[in-house]
């Protein structure tokens, strides 16, 4: 665990390769067809995956102007829900085979709602199911408690809330421009220093 919240940094750095430009967000795994007659987002994850779901459903709804809710997969099984085709299915799993997130994507596979993976394994079964995938690039985790798992998952959901944005034309050029400056300085933020390290220890 130790090790893994060191290399928070790297990997939230490595999520935004190729996805952070200049002056806007870009993913290669999906265009601005995505959300296209898109009213509303839904996240269903489990555990960790879920309260970064909780994070990025703030961010869709404050830079994006999406509504979005929340759920938790074990309990979305089971209570029937009402899926309509206006709805983008966004699911968040570090393994991509999460038992009761695996059977939510396919509800709404099956309700014909579009949907994304945000996960850290490609060719994981969730990868196989939704109609796109957004790797986290987060490496190997083996620690119990996550840490750099949810980092890079927060990291990837806001890219894309401000990606949405950017498409809907919700922010000013400023407020934009505001968001992508804190995004380049998390990897920074997250850095813990040696003087940090051994407070910590001593605690």
């Amino acid at each position: 665990m130790e090790k893994e919240i060191h290399e928070q940094s790297v990997v939230t750095s490595d999520a935004m390769l190729g996805r952070m430009c200049d002056e806007k967000v870009d993913f290669e795994e999906f265009d601005s067809s995505i959300i296209e007659g898109i009213e509303e987002i839904k996240i269903c994850a489990c555990g960790t995956s879920f309260h970064a779901g909780l994070t990025a459903s703030y961010l869709f709804e404050r830079l994006a102007k999406v509504r979005c809710s929340v759920e938790i997969a074990s309990e979305f099984r089971y209570k029937e829900p009402l899926l309509n085709k206006n709805t983008l299915f966004i699911v968040i799993s570090q393994s991509g085979e999460t038992a009761d997130t695996l059977e939510a994507l396919k509800m709404a596979k099956t309700a014909g709602l579009k949907s994304i993976v945000v996960c850290n394994v490609d060719n994981s079964s969730m990868t196989r199911v939704a109609n796109y995938s957004v790797l986290t690039r987060a490496g190997i985790e083996k620690g119990v408690a996550s840490t750099k798992a949810f980092s890079t998952q927060t990291v990837v959901l806001w890219m894309m809330a401000l990606y949405f944005a950017q498409y809907k034309n919700s922010l000013s050029v400023e407020c934009l421009n505001s968001e992508l400056k804190a995004l380049r300085e998390v990897p920074q933020s997250l850095k813990v220093h040696d003087y940090l390290h051994e407070k910590t220890k001593r605690l």
